[in-house]
């Protein structure tokens, strides 16, 4: 019987996923939130880049000045994981890509990297019933008081419908 055992130096398995806060962000200030996760070896120096060149979109730098690009050193990491935050700005509603590069050295100070486009989806956002659900029983005369917010988004014309069970009434 044989046995073949290598020594090697594994390479950090280290992996980019991105959300936005809010989750659907609209025209204006947001955050992105980029996650790296790791398994493996520790990963050193981790340095994190993301560059956009979208008209109307700005990365927002430390200094709160519109940017470009950022640069953010992240540092070690062993198993697990860690995000970076990021704030953005949107002037008007589209599909935006970002570049984001990812380095770092495992613990022989072998070098790793890798690449991504994130892809970011701002829309105008529609209008939004803040209010208690309305029920009415037959028979039955209730006044109530409901609130349609507009949050943004450029709606001419709005419609509110009443439901029963018997048929829907619309004003």
């Amino acid at each position: 019987m044989l046995s073949l055992i290598a020594v090697t130096s594994a390479q950090p398995v280290v992996t980019l996923n991105y959300h936005t806060n809010p989750s659907q962000p609209s025209p204006g200030y947001f955050v992105i939130s980029i996650d790296i996760t790791h398994s493996g070896d520790v990963a050193k120096g981790l340095e994190l880049t993301v560059c956009e060149e979208e008209d109307g979109f700005y990365l927002i730098d430390p200094r709160y000045a519109k940017s470009s690009s950022i640069h953010l050193r992240i540092g070690d990491l062993t198993t697990g994981s860690t995000s970076a935050q990021l704030k953005a700005f949107a002037e008007k509603s589209g599909v935006y890509s970002l570049h984001v590069t990812l380095s770092y050295v495992n613990e022989t100070g072998e070098s790793f990297g890798m690449s991504s486009v994130l892809t970011l989806f701002v829309h105008e956002s529609l209008f939004l019933f803040t209010g208690e659900k309305i029920t009415l029983n037959p028979g039955e005369t209730v006044e109530k008081s409901i609130e349609i917010r507009n949050m943004g988004g450029k709606i001419e014309t709005a419609t509110v419908t009443l439901e029963s069970s018997m048929h829907n009434v619309s004003c």
